[in-house]
């Protein structure tokens, strides 16, 4: 049998649900040896039965709310060293994700020490929510070729690259329950409209606040609420509102509860808070938003976009748009023929200022990508089966039949190679996270002392020593300091016996993960200090943006007492550091840490 063929009755088959969501399990099945990763090691911390830093017990609720803005606990957090020391004082990065956390709860209370099944439970959440959006697709494809294209959909969704992180990465869990429950929401809704199905009317909110209370993500499944209320309702404007009303009043219910409790973002350069920061998070979008819909409609290209400096920002910028606009004209002949493409078309772009939240990676895609594979799904299967629609080409169809090779090649040839390979990517962090941590060599009695780091590859990963090496029974400091960054040149100079004099090339704070810490809303001035326990900072000269370039380090003791160990970066480890003697400079190159 031809392989078209074969591919056509494959597409076709009633099976092809449980199919698809095999599929992609079998595709990330290697991810169930990555191990921890990341936040993983702080959440392993505190569900093991650890408590914060400022006293409190950390339970399932309390798991995604790592800062909470009270300057008293950030000085305490500085203290410890958790955090650098030129973290915003007001900082809050506050998520609320009970249902999420109770998840980990479940892994920690059965198989604390066996990541292999907590990964087999994310593969089950991914098998499930690539299972009810092929559910979902049938839904809109139950006749002719509209069949064909509900399972070329569903297929583009079960092997979009960008579900590979989630499905990997244990703390990027939320984002897999939120698809589950966001997609069961709209599939309800569906079912109480084309079947008169009643317990639709109750169980489509609950599923979207059971969503909610998973991750905040949940709200791009919003997007396509309304599109289907404006495309497929019947009746006029007071019917369709009918229909929205329990799922807007779930939402506005959650986002009271949730700034209510105190949880949300602020003084971050990494997140963006609509209802604190509502200027921002317009400038978000307008920056993000052409850059995510090319990431779904290409290739895995906005995790580059934020390493970039802003002359390379703008090209790429331009390039997205004028990409997108190509795609348009590409999809317009389907789009002004076909309702169904319409919904799927205003879901997708809907649903992406919803994740112009944060720094833009494919990780954010799945609810923008159900609208991405719905539409694609449709107009290659219009091609496929030369639908009406087709025959507006006219003499460019040759234009468009090259633009759907090179989406097929994107999207069913690249994209089933790139998803198991993302689903291993933050494997690559070891490097930098545990192997390092695990080698440090130190001495005996450093839990009394203050171990400082001179140039850690980067703040955000250095901070994770202390739970590393905590959970594989090392010794861990008494205390972290961690002084300059290893990506830039530093010029350190020894004043006296208790202080340094540090410069760097182009300042700190120069990695999107050092934008966690601090936004460029908050800039620092010159003359500011910085008191730490053991430890003062004081800012001498800052870049025109208002970053630290240049700063004091007084410590309370002399630099070679029994206090301090010092170690630097070189290479792929933590080794020992010779200090200077007083009244000398020394140079530590920059190092590229990701070649």
């Amino acid at each position: 049998m031809p392989v078209k063929s074969v591919m056509r009755e494959f597409l076709l088959s009633r099976r092809l649900p449980v199919a698809l969501a095999l599929l992609a399990m079998l595709l990330v099945l290697p991810s169930l040896w990555t191990g921890f990763q990341l936040d993983d090691y702080f959440q392993r911390y505190f569900l093991l039965g650890n408590t914060g830093v400022d006293g409190r017990n950390v339970s399932a609720s309390d798991l995604f709310d790592f800062l909470d803005g009270d300057p008293g606990k950030m000085s305490a957090l500085r203290d410890a060293g958790l955090v650098p020391w030129w973290t915003f004082d007001r900082l809050k990065i506050s998520f609320w994700r009970p249902l999420t956390g109770y998840t980990h709860v479940f892994d920690y209370t059965l198989w604390p020490g066996q990541p292999v099944l907590m990964h087999g439970q994310n593969l089950l959440w991914f098998g499930a929510l690539v299972w009810i959006a092929a559910l979902l697709y049938r839904r809109f494809g139950r006749t002719g070729s509209a069949v064909l294209a509900a399972g070329l959909a569903a297929f583009l969704f079960a092997v979009d690259e960008s579900h590979g992180l989630p499905a990997g990465w244990l703390a990027n869990r939320n984002a897999l329950v939120a698809g589950v429950f966001g997609m069961l929401a709209l599939l309800a809704m569906v079912k109480t409209h084309t079947d008169r199905w009643r317990p639709g009317w109750y169980l489509g909110p609950a599923a979207l606040a059971a969503g909610l209370l998973a991750g905040e993500s949940t709200l791009g499944v919003t997007a396509y609420l309304f599109s289907y209320a404006l495309f497929f309702v019947e009746g006029g404007f007071w019917e369709k509102t009918r229909s929205l009303f329990p799922y807007a009043l779930v939402s506005l219910a959650w986002m009271a509860l949730y700034h209510g409790l105190g949880y949300g973002v602020f003084g971050s350069g990494f997140y963006v808070d609509p209802i604190s920061e509502p200027a921002g998070f317009l400038r978000a979008v307008a920056v993000k938003f052409p850059i995510l819909l090319l990431d779904q409609w290409t290739l895995p290209v906005s995790s580059l976009f934020v390493f970039l400096d802003t002359v390379p920002k703008i090209f790429f910028w331009c390039v997205a748009v004028a990409l997108l606009a190509g795609i348009g004209i590409v999809l317009s002949p389907l789009l002004r023929g076909d309702r169904t493409a319409r919904f799927w078309t205003v879901g997708m772009l809907l649903s992406i200022p919803v994740i112009c939240t944060t720094v833009p990676h494919g990780r954010l895609l799945i609810f923008t990508g159900l609208g991405g594979a719905g539409v694609l799904g449709l107009w290659l299967g219009g091609m496929w089966d030369r639908e009406w629609w087709t025959e507006s080409y006219g003499i460019r169809v040759k234009f468009f039949r090259g633009t759907a090779y090179v989406l097929v090649l994107f999207h069913m040839v690249a994209a089933p190679v790139l998803l198991p390979l993302n689903s291993l990517s933050g494997v690559s962090t070891a490097r930098f996270v545990q192997d390092p941590a695990e080698r440090m060599l130190l001495p005996a009695g450093i839990e009394d002392r203050t171990l400082v780091l001179v140039n850690p590859p980067l703040f955000f990963f250095a901070q994770q020593i202390p739970p590393v090496r905590f959970l594989n029974g090392q010794s861990v400091p008494g205390t972290l300091r961690m002084l300059a960054p290893g990506d830039q040149q530093v010029r350190l100079t020894r004043l006296d016996e208790k202080s340094l004099k540090i410069s760097t090339t182009d300042g700190w704070i120069t990695s999107p993960f050092d934008d966690v810490f601090r936004g460029p809303d908050d800039p620092m001035s010159a003359g500011d200090t910085i008191r730490l326990k053991g430890m003062s900072v004081e800012i001498l000269r800052t870049t025109p943006d208002g970053r630290p370039a240049e700063a004091i380090f007084l410590f309370h003791h002399p630099l070679e007492s029994g206090e301090f160990y010092w170690m630097k970066w070189e290479a792929d480890g933590y080794v020992p550091f010779e200090l200077p003697s007083p009244g000398s400079t020394i140079e530590i190159s920059a190092l590229d840490f990701f070649s």
